[in-house]
């Protein structure tokens, strides 16, 4: 299995892969209060926001723990 690839922000749909997560999700964590910003019209979301909100979902909903992606 290969090991994640970090980048600095993401989009909406980068957001989604990184964390295996679909889009629909990525934009529920938007409604629900994480942070992002827009640069040219796009969504961007940094990496350590995502992360804090993909560990909190984690740590909320522990039977999917297994399926969780390596983070950093």
């Amino acid at each position: 299995m290969s090991k994640p690839i970090n980048q600095k922000t993401y989009t909406i749909k980068t957001a989604a892969r990184r964390v295996k997560r679909s889009e629909w999700t990525i934009k529920q964590w938007m409604r629900d209060g994480m942070p992002r910003r827009m640069v040219a019209g796009v969504v961007v979301i940094e990496h350590d926001d995502l992360m804090v909100r993909y560990r909190a979902n984690i740590m909320g909903n522990r039977t999917r723990a297994a399926d969780a992606p390596e983070t950093v």
